[in-house]
């Protein structure tokens, strides 16, 4: 009997070691997802703000262009 009890014993203990660990990979697996949608986040911010940019840079120019004369332009007179 003693010997059914401390081999049941040594599997609790591995089953618990186990579990242990699958516990903490959760943890490490929530905090590394955690990080990288914190990254692509920044980056889309980033993306929103430079396409935010370029589209001001749109309107601008479409109004310049619209000023000019309609026979020829320059890229010198957009940049104006």
């Amino acid at each position: 009997l003693p010997y059914i009890y401390h081999k049941k014993s040594r599997e609790e203990e591995k089953l618990e070691m186990i579990e242990t660990a699958v516990t903490d990979l959760k943890g490490n697996i929530a905090d590394t997802v955690q990080k990288s949608l914190d990254s692509v986040q920044g980056l889309l911010e980033q993306q929103q703000n430079k396409l935010h940019s370029l589209a001001l840079d749109l309107a601008s120019t479409q109004s310049k262009v619209a000023l000019l004369p309609s026979e020829s332009y320059t890229v010198g007179d957009l940049k104006g």
